[in-house]
């Protein structure tokens, strides 16, 4: 059976974290009315509220997911943030680490861009379309492999049909 001792989340808007934690909260209750066959949630789960692009990491993990994260660091960022992004989830995997990967189609940028001033102006700049972040992740971050997972109980149950790529270190 597979356990985890920890999982650490980060995100930069504070509200997003504020309600993961009432979330966390709802079920850690659930799970100990149900009963504990595993760690209490609250010991295992962190929210934290951070830039994760511009902190310091000195822990190494095993795995991490980016899920629908890439787009709003790119438009935020541009191509320079999202290359520091890519090192820095680079920097912090252990060896034999994953990184779990959902990036989000163009036409969401395009559909997205105008959401502030600056996210207008990196648009423009934009050059690394997600097409190419596998290319990138392999051949430029330095990853080994690539496995894309889209499985059909995922499109038919929740109408879902982003890719989702595994990436090895």
């Amino acid at each position: 059976m597979f356990r985890c001792e920890s999982i650490l989340a980060i995100d930069i808007d504070p509200e997003l974290v504020e309600r993961a934690n009432k979330n966390l909260r709802k079920a850690a209750e659930s799970e100990m009315q149900i009963g504990e066959s595993f760690k209490n949630l609250i010991d295992v789960v962190t929210f934290k509220q951070e830039n994760f692009v511009e902190s310091q990491h000195p822990e190494l993990y095993h795995t991490v997911t980016c899920f629908s994260v890439t787009q709003w660091i790119h438009l935020n960022y541009g191509d320079p943030g999202l290359i520091k992004f890519f090192y820095k989830i680079w920097e912090v995997l252990r060896p034999g680490g994953v990184l779990i990967l959902e990036p989000q189609a163009w036409k969401s940028y395009v559909i997205k861009h105008d959401v502030s001033p600056i996210t207008a102006e990196k648009f423009k700049e934009i050059k690394f379309r997600p097409k190419n972040f596998q290319k990138i992740l392999l051949n430029r971050i330095g990853f080994k492999s690539v496995e894309h997972i889209n499985p059909s109980w995922l499109k038919a149950k929740l109408r879902y049909n982003r890719p989702i790529l595994v990436f090895n270190k």
